[in-house]
């Protein structure tokens, strides 16, 4: 199915440029449908974008709770008591045993549907709007693309999280690697892979379309 390309609209005062397709008049009643054709990384908080409707292009958001640092504190040291959630985090993948350790701590890390709050400038009166909608769609996509995207929406950047990771470690083994030997080299080669396949993915308008098909 070929796709027109929708504009890409920046601000220079946001840090996430995603360019979503809201549904038409005539698709209203059916799931949104997003149209992602660029993204930055989002904001602690929160994840701007400009949303094509029919007529008019509107500055659309959402907004997650970032964990404050007593939340940051109890997960890292869940993080830091196995060296295997670090890895699997540098490999792209959130690993269960992670979301569920933090729950027993007190922090809910993967926020639900109704976590996500939304704010757009079109005069509807739906909450939310079909255009919050179809960019809700896409940062659920780019919350389950990489762990370290959902990690940033709730407060904090990758080199930061790796960093406070590493001092914790070395506080409770001196000695000890953040990675085994060789484990940091297989991960980055993952990493390069891993990225390629999303960026080919995200040009893929009907493979990022098809989950939301109504």
């Amino acid at each position: 199915m070929a796709v027109p390309d929708p504009a890409v609209h920046e601000s220079p005062v946001c840090d996430s440029a995603v360019s979503v397709a809201a549904p038409t008049e005539s698709q209203e009643g059916t799931d949104p449908k997003a149209r992602p054709e660029a993204a930055g990384p989002p904001s602690p908080g929160r994840i701007t974008a400009s949303v094509d409707g029919d007529h008019d292009t509107h500055r659309t958001s959402v907004s997650v709770e970032v964990l404050n640092d007593a939340e940051w504190s109890r997960l890292l040291d869940r993080v830091v008591a196995r060296s295997g959630h670090i890895a699997a985090l540098l490999d792209g993948e959130m690993p269960r045993e992670l979301v569920e350790s933090a729950d027993d701590a007190g922090v809910r890390l993967l926020p639900g549907i109704g976590d996500l709050e939304p704010d757009c400038d079109c005069p509807g009166f739906e909450h939310p709007c079909r255009h919050a909608a179809a960019l809700g769609h896409q940062v659920s996509w780019l919350l389950d693309a990489d762990p370290f995207v959902m990690l940033l929406a709730r407060g904090r950047g990758r080199e930061e999280l790796l960093a406070e990771l590493r001092w914790r470690r070395t506080c409770a083994e001196p000695d000890a690697p953040l990675l085994e030997p060789g484990e940091l080299s297989r991960l980055a080669d993952g990493a390069v892979a891993r990225a390629a396949r999303l960026l080919a993915e995200w040009d893929d308008a009907d493979q990022l379309l098809e989950p939301f098909a109504g």
